[in-house]
């Protein structure tokens, strides 16, 4: 019976916590509900209303890759991209996008300025254009930042993936000079989308417009993409590599002196720097740029001591090259010990090589000596 008492009171103390971390959720700061309250009314003044909840939470996935219903319903929601915060916040219980972290001064006199009197007010300009621009695609608000805000463009554009507007997206690129003081997540956003469940995630036709209006941005990326940390999957990382370093052999085609080979310059740096990268490249077959793969070879040549020289080692004097990955598939050739080999796929006890011959098949692993 006492047992049951205990229980009891300890499910009644459980219930009440749950209840007052709900409370807590829930509450808001007076002066951060004030100000949602002014911008809230002020973009209703300009006609601003999203179309609807659901294409709300499409566009704030499709966007900045957030699902809505994780976020508060009341306050501020700070935004995270490419594990950073940046310097914008949502509200849900608004449905608008607010510019800055700090809560604006003087509350009282903004309302009375720019809601009551409908005065212009900089900031609520900015904040008005951002939304138009993002959940109603208003051609207004979209000339006044093409004329008048080159860094909402830009911001609009590479951090929130924007590409509705093709001159909005012309405005913004024009005006990245140089990536050397942007921060990380800036980098990762002009490489990839923010929503992670897209089916391509490279942001490939803005990085070519991006290569017309300042071609030595794309080298900024490569670097920068072998200097960093991934924060997609290795092979998405590894064909977004690919395709940024065929752009500049493109570039460089008719240079046919290696040594001064913009393309092949990069293309080195990046082999140097990440060691397995030409084994990765080279599993893929380069992904099909006949570019990279002439310029590897071109690479290879000049470094031989960065190759990984394979041999056969059997006891037997002789190994077999198999079609499949298992001792009773057909043999294809005998590959003799102290022959070279090349190894197209490391992976599993079954490597996946090449003869000189030019013969591709399986051969165990404990048969193989780099």
């Amino acid at each position: 019976m006492l047992n049951k008492y205990i229980y009891i009171v300890i499910m009644a103390v459980t219930i009440s916590c749950n209840g007052q971390n709900t409370q807590k959720d829930e509450k808001i700061n007076p002066m951060e509900e004030t100000e949602i309250s002014i911008l809230k009314s002020a973009l209703e003044n300009d006609r601003y209303k999203v179309k609807s909840e659901k294409d709300f939470k499409d566009r704030i996935l499709r966007f900045f890759g957030i699902n809505v219903d994780s976020l508060s319903n009341k306050g501020y929601d700070e935004i995270l991209l490419n594990e950073e915060f940046i310097d914008y916040q949502i509200s849900k219980q608004g449905s608008y996008i607010k510019i800055g972290q700090n809560l604006l001064p003087d509350l009282d006199s903004i309302r009375q300025k720019a809601v009551v009197n409908k005065e212009k007010y900089p900031y609520i300009e900015r904040t008005i254009n951002l939304n138009k621009i993002l959940f109603l695609d208003d051609p207004i608000s979209i000339g006044r930042v093409i004329n008048q805000d080159k860094d909402l463009a830009i911001d609009l554009v590479v951090l929130f993936n924007y590409e509705e507007n093709k001159f909005l997206t012309s405005t913004a690129l024009k005006n990245i000079k140089s990536l050397d003081d942007q921060p990380k997540y800036f980098n990762w956003c002009l490489l990839f989308y923010n929503d992670r469940g897209k089916e391509q995630l490279i942001r490939k036709d803005l990085l070519l417009q991006l290569q017309k209006s300042n071609t030595d941005l794309i080298s900024s990326l490569i670097t920068f993409i072998v200097t960093n940390k991934n924060l997609v999957t290795q092979k998405v990382t590894d064909e977004c590599l690919a395709f940024l370093i065929n752009i500049k052999l493109k570039e460089s085609k008719k240079n046919e002196d290696w040594n001064n080979n913009e393309g092949f310059g990069l293309l080195s740096y990046c082999y140097d720097t990440d060691k397995d990268l030409i084994n990765r490249f080279n599993k893929i077959d380069f992904y099909n740029y006949s570019l990279i793969k002439n310029a590897t070879e071109a690479y290879q040549v000049f470094n031989p001591e960065n190759q990984i020289d394979y041999k056969i080692d059997d006891p037997d004097g002789y190994t077999n090259l198999r079609k499949e990955k298992n001792r009773s598939s057909e043999v294809l050739q005998k590959i003799k010990s102290g022959e070279h080999i090349e190894v197209l796929d490391d992976e599993g006890d079954w490597y996946l090589v090449k003869t000189i011959e030019g013969e591709k098949g399986y051969v165990h692993k404990s048969r193989i000596k780099k």
